[in-house]
């Protein structure tokens, strides 16, 4: 039994070898993309690309992106790698304008995760979506966020402002020394968005008891499904992700959020008043389709 080792040795060591070759060719095929180009870029950590910090939980991503903008000011463009994904950044507005508009056709997706957001569904929007899902929701949504329907939300958005205001000067007055701002202004942004998108009244700023504030907090503490959600994302594993069944945010605060969007969604069919919030827009462009399919299958 015992001299068989040398043997069971001498057949494993090449293949693990040829394992990690095949490995290493597999995630770095594609760092000559950007140099083959002519397109400036730094040069890319072996398998991670230039989201090793990210990948490794030691920065968020957006500051990755933002050190290699600052690096390249010179140039209007620039080469990232996202593992072996090539990456394009823009710095130049006038080509920022031509991907939006005459060239959009070839730029319109993002590099994100092929999920099926079926366990995920307020995942599910126009930033995450790709290919066909991501044209037919945009095409639904475009004509419905024009600037006439968003300016009937600044009346909400000038309550949520008073309030902040009146919460800024209750702080300033009481001579409480420092303000934490952080705080202050996550809690206007739950009452803005509270009341753009739902029409409800979070009262954040003077409810530390909040539900919707202690569900906006606990999205920004992330939990280890959080976590590891997020690394599948960044390294292109979706079909995991819903294997795993794992979310973008706790699984508590996913249900609170659907259960609001569900009630609100049923209290608003029985209400004759018509409001200028985000879930009034999602109802009446419901609505509109339902008269187009009834049209269709009369």
């Amino acid at each position: 039994m015992i001299s068989s080792w040398p043997t069971v040795l001498a057949a494993t060591i090449p293949l693990l070898v040829a394992a990690a070759y095949l490995a290493y060719r597999y995630s770095t095929y594609y760092y000559g993309y950007w140099a083959e180009r002519g397109v400036p870029h730094a040069e890319p950590t072996t398998l991670l690309g230039h989201f090793a910090r990210p990948i490794l939980g030691r920065e968020n991503s957006a500051f990755t992106v933002d050190s290699h903008y600052r690096r390249f000011g010179g140039h209007r463009y620039f080469g990232m790698y996202q593992l072996r994904h090539p990456i394009l950044v823009l710095r130049d507005p006038e080509l920022a304008h031509a991907v939006l508009t005459k060239d959009f056709a070839s730029f319109h997706d993002r590099l994100t995760s092929r999920t099926s957001f079926k366990h995920d569904q307020l995942f599910s929007n126009v930033v995450n979506l790709t290919g066909d899902r991501w044209k037919a929701v945009r095409a639904k949504l475009t004509p419905t966020f024009t600037t006439a329907r968003l300016k009937t939300m600044f009346a909400d958005l000038y309550v949520c402002t008073d309030r902040l205001m009146n919460k800024l000067s209750l702080l300033t007055s009481d001579d409480q020394g420092v303000v934490n701002v952080t705080d202050i202004i996550s809690k206007f942004t739950i009452d803005t968005i509270g009341r753009c998108a739902f029409g409800l009244d979070c009262n954040s700023l003077f409810d530390s008891n909040s539900e919707f504030q202690r569900a906006g907090e606990a999205v920004f503490r992330p939990t280890v499904k959080m976590l590891l959600h997020n690394f599948m994302r960044l390294i292109d594993i979706g079909w995991l992700i819903d294997l795993l069944r794992l979310r973008s945010m706790p699984d508590y605060v996913y249900e609170f959020y659907l259960n609001i969007f569900h009630d609100t969604l049923k209290l608003r069919d029985t209400e004759v008043e018509d409001r200028n919030d985000f879930v009034s827009i999602l109802i009446k462009l419901r609505n509109k389709e339902k008269e187009n399919n009834n049209k269709v299958g009369k």
